[in-house]
């Protein structure tokens, strides 16, 4: 279900539309699935504020990690395999060990420590790449429990409005069906790739996996 954009906000946009056409939802939810998809974010939706997100991460040799959403209030950060028995737990508010900002995703860790620094089962550091075969041995499993804000930035609003309307002027609403939905991302890129708006909001919020 798209979340950028209402059916009615997509109405009122092209205009002569009624809110309530089951066609004009679908064209909606494609244009955003396409945006989605193009910014790399199918699993990582945008979306209105949520309460209690869990993540796992690997902070192996890091002191700094990106959670998928901006947050707005963080809960908890434990480090290690077992969340019942933490091999620490970072005191959230404590900026001498980690900052962080409401509505960015990265946390920083500040004690000049890595989230997670590569060791053997004695304990001691292995010093090497990160590539070496050892690290895959040890993940450094971070979890992060936080209230997420609002991600939902008016840029990507208005690209999938003009993504509905390049779609509705193209295909016509005559032959929209949900099994045509998926031929839509074949037939709307190219009418788009000449459109700066949805060029720079595709470019401003793609997803950078490290």
């Amino acid at each position: 279900m798209a979340d950028l954009v209402s059916v009615t906000q997509a109405a009122d946009f092209i205009g002569g539309l009624d809110a309530v056409d089951e066609t004009l939802k679908l064209l909606v939810d494609a244009a955003e699935a396409m945006f989605e998809a193009e910014c790399g974010r199918q699993d990582v939706p945008f979306q209105l504020a949520q309460a209690g997100r869990v993540e796992r991460l690997d902070g192996t040799v890091r002191d700094q990690l990106f959670l998928d959403y901006p947050v707005k209030v963080l809960t908890s950060v434990k480090l290690g395999y077992d969340l019942a028995n933490p091999d620490e737990t970072l005191v959230v508010n404590d900026q001498t060990v980690l900052v962080w900002s409401v509505g960015s995703p990265r946390l920083v860790r500040n004690d000049h420590r890595s989230f997670a620094p590569l060791v053997d089962p004695a304990g001691s550091s292995i010093i090497g790449s990160l590539r070496d075969p050892r690290r895959l041995r040890f993940p450094g499993y971070v979890t992060v429990t936080y209230d997420t804000a609002d991600d939902l930035p008016a840029d990507a609003g208005l690209a999938v409005l003009r993504g509905v309307a390049a779609i509705h002027r193209q295909r016509g609403a005559e032959d929209v069906s949900m099994e045509a939905i998926g031929g839509y991302r074949a037939d709307l890129l190219p009418a788009l790739e000449g459109d700066p708006v949805w060029q720079r909001a595709v470019a401003a919020h793609r997803r950078i996996r490290l």
